[in-house]
């Protein structure tokens, strides 16, 4: 299967963990906006206001995280890029719980980072590892995987805790640093294996722009997609 692939696999669990640390934040969001704007949950105020110009800004940061994806991905390697957005996205909801100040919005802004960025990365390292009729299907599982992970986070938190605010955010943030500290570990287990599944040609391609990044030049590449297709029907034929 793919996922015995070990870098592939590891691609697979940051997609799951992606799904809780991207949301952890927006969760609590309202909630903590309605605090900062010293109001109650039954007298919003002003706060409606202020959540359609902090969505407005986390929607133009997250757009322009998607595009420095390449060059970032390209410079420092796709594994430390995929864990500098965990971290970031683990800040974001340490701030929240730090504290209820504009300083702390100004991180909450950078909570879509890893999720318009990291997907772009994702898709880019399975691309030339899985057979195209199999992309989508191994992609919605990963989605599927996140999802669940997130829903099963909730229903803990909530039998555990009422509507403290304060003790939610604490919660997730022990939670968001755990999980980085996981992807770490797993990433050092799969160190030096970012070439494994790669087909022949697109390793040797990548070796001759210096080996800095995905094949094709940049993670935006699906370079040597049709080689896997190919290598996968060669390899279903020869089992029949």
């Amino acid at each position: 299967g793919y996922l015995n692939q070990r870098y592939l696999g590891w691609i697979f669990f940051y997609g799951i963990v992606m799904v809780t640390l991207e949301h952890v934040a927006v969760e609590v969001l309202q909630p903590w906006l309605t605090e900062l704007a010293s109001r109650t949950a039954t007298d919003l105020g002003s706060t409606p206001l202020y959540s359609g110009l902090v969505y407005a800004g986390v929607s133009l940061l997250g757009a322009g995280a998607a595009r420095l994806s390449a060059p970032a991905a390209e410079r420092f390697g796709v594994t430390r890029t995929l864990l500098a957005l965990a971290a970031l996205s683990a800040i974001t909801v340490t701030g929240m719980a730090l504290w209820v100040s504009v300083f702390a919005l100004v991180l909450v802004m950078f909570r879509s980072v890893q999720g318009a960025a990291a997907p772009v990365l994702i898709s880019a390292a399975v691309a030339p590892r899985v057979a195209r009729r199999h992309r989508a299907t191994l992609l919605s599982l990963n989605s599927l995987g996140g999802r669940l992970q997130y829903g099963l986070l909730l229903v803990v938190t909530s039998r555990l805790i009422d509507d403290d605010l304060g003790r939610i955010l604490w919660i997730f943030t022990a939670v968001s640093w755990a999980l980085v500290l996981v992807l770490v570990l797993s990433a050092a287990l799969v160190r030096g294996r970012e070439q494994e599944g790669l087909p022949t040609k697109a390793v040797a391609k990548q070796r001759r722009c210096g080996g800095g990044g995905p094949p094709g030049g940049g993670p935006y590449s699906v370079a040597g997609s049709d080689d896997a297709d190919q290598a996968t029907t060669r390899g279903s034929d020869g089992a029949s």
